[in-house]
């Protein structure tokens, strides 16, 4: 085991003397300026002797190793470690001495061919050999340096005038470069030009086209817009003289055949008994208060109920004025007639338009449904009224029962004067109503319509906006 570790230091040693050796002898023939460690003649020539140096020193291990285990008490065990440290020992000395002469020849034969290298270094013992070698290196010295300045002033002049020469003929170049290159500019603006006169007489081409299209929908839309309030004329008149008309006749028939009765009630009371009828006169006098008075408040009704079929009138006037003045000025129909055109082929949000205005016109017709239900509401209260008359020739029959102080005639008919007073009252008051409700429910109807024409028109915008 010990002989193994020995061999192995041996080794390692061996080659690094070697490479060392290998590379003193390179260095030496280079100009020695400095000494260094791989240049250094005292460790080259100590090589050779590490060798038994190593070898008496790996011995006295063995030896102390072999005797550091030796036991006298048990000998027997202790020999074999004590053979084995000797036996290192005396490899390990061998192995020295033979390195030593070995290390020694090979040493020798290196520093040999080193003296006998013909570019060897001078050495500084050889003073005059040295100053003869740096007199002549001198010499040479300025000899080359009088013919590189020589050379350096020729290139110089030739490099100075060979680039004044390329750089005017770079100038010139560039200057050529530059007029080329505005030529090809001045061209390419020419085509730009061209280019946008191209697209000037398209647009204006395109601008005539749009404008065609926009008068052919103004045209379109002011004759529906024409249409439309021609429409609504109609149906105001038809509204005002179907409700105004017939309600004044009705009443009007029904006052005068209250008068036609009253009169020839009075002819007979008066004729049959003048003094029955000066005490029923001073009766009817107060009655004839009272019924003024209803007459009043059911005219006042009369005219309430005509003031609100005038207004109605008067509010379908206004909504076709209002339609009028919008499509007269134009407002956002205007941005919707001039990109109608567009929107009627690519964007599909026409068609929900189209849909709401038809659901809106659905809805005015629903309204106008509705209105000719107040309607014949209104002509049922006509014929109701028409009761009126009846109640009025049973009055007459009773009137003739005056005669009798001591009934309960007038009594009777004061009660059922009230009632139909009151009936009058209610059913006026309900026409006041229905015609309220109509008013409002139409307005809106109107109001609703409107607002969803008006989104339309907004979203409309804001999708050619995107």
């Amino acid at each position: 085991m010990f002989e193994a570790i020995f061999i192995g230091i041996f080794a390692c040693v061996v080659l690094a003397c070697v490479f060392y050796v290998q590379r003193f002898k390179n260095e030496q023939h280079k100009p020695q300026e400095s000494y260094n460690f791989w240049n250094n003649q005292y460790i080259f020539d100590a090589i050779p002797s590490i060798f038994p140096t190593l070898g008496i020193l790996f011995t006295a291990i063995g030896v102390t190793i072999g005797l550091h285990g030796f036991d006298t008490s048990n000998i027997q065990e202790s020999i074999p470690l004590l053979l084995e440290g000797l036996k290192s020992a005396f490899v390990a000395t061998i192995l020295g001495i033979a390195l030593l002469i070995v290390f020694q020849k090979y040493t020798g034969i290196i520093q040999k061919k080193i003296d006998s290298a013909p570019n060897k270094p001078k050495k500084q013992s050889d003073e005059v050999s040295a100053l003869a070698d740096i007199a002549h290196v001198i010499s040479q010295m300025q000899r080359e340096n009088s013919q590189h300045l020589t050379t350096l002033v020729n290139c110089i002049q030739v490099d100075v005038v060979g680039k004044l020469d390329g750089i005017l003929q770079q100038s010139v170049n560039q200057q050529a470069g530059i007029h080329q290159m505005m030529e090809q500019q001045i061209g390419q603006l020419k085509d730009i030009g061209a280019n946008i006169d191209y697209i000037r007489n398209a647009q204006f081409d395109i601008g005539v086209k749009a404008n065609a299209n926009s008068d052919l929908i103004v045209t379109t839309m002011k004759a529906n817009r024409d249409e439309l309030n021609k429409r609504f004329i109609e149906f105001a008149d038809i509204l005002k003289k179907n409700n105004t008309e017939a309600l004044v006749d009705v009443m009007r028939n029904v006052t005068e055949q209250f008068n036609t009765q009253m009169n020839e009630l009075i002819d007979t009371l008066v004729k049959e008994n003048f003094q029955e009828l000066n005490e029923s006169v001073n009766r009817l006098n107060g009655w004839q208060i009272e019924n003024k008075a209803q007459i009043a408040q059911l005219t006042n009704h009369f005219k309430q109920t005509t003031a609100a079929f005038e207004n109605s009138s008067n509010t379908m006037q206004t909504v076709s004025q209002s339609l009028t003045i919008l499509t007269q000025e134009e407002g956002k129909l205007h941005l919707l007639i001039k990109q109608l055109d567009q929107v009627m082929i690519n964007d599909t949000k026409f068609v929900d338009i189209t849909q709401k205005l038809s659901a809106s016109t659905i809805a005015i017709n629903s309204a106008a449904e509705k209105y000719d239900e107040t309607t014949n509401k209104l002509n049922d209260w006509i014929k109701h009224e028409r009761g009126f008359k009846d109640a009025a020739t049973i009055l007459i029959q009773k009137m003739e029962e005056f005669r009798n102080m001591n009934s309960d005639v007038w009594t009777n008919y004061r009660k059922e004067m009230n009632e139909a007073v009151n009936i009058i009252r209610q059913t006026s008051n309900s026409l006041n109503e229905n015609v309220k409700n109509i008013n409002a429910e139409f307005y809106e109807r109107l109001s609703t319509t409107m607002e969803n024409l008006d989104n339309c028109i907004q979203r409309f915008m804001i999708g050619n906006r995107n």
